[in-house]
């Protein structure tokens, strides 16, 4: 099976909806909240990597690059 971006996209946000569900939020607000939630999880996952001993902006780096590829890729 071929994962597209609008694949990547909606397993993100089924992510993003699952930790808004443990922070208390209403899955279904979109604009500003969905925002602030997005802010959050990175908040977040900055401090996982913190505690892990992971460099995040590496890590981010990284994340970056598949981004660009996997765009480049779906314009194909």
């Amino acid at each position: 099976m071929t994962n597209t971006n609008k694949m990547r996209a909606r397993r993100a946000l089924k992510a993003l909806n699952a930790y808004r569900a443990l922070m208390g939020l209403d899955r279904t607000t979109g604009g500003a909240m969905l925002d602030e939630s997005v802010i959050d999880i990175l908040t977040d996952l900055r401090h996982l990597c913190n505690q892990k001993g992971l460099d995040f902006k590496g890590v981010d780096r990284c994340a970056e690059s598949h981004f660009l590829v996997e765009v480049r890729a779906d314009d194909d």
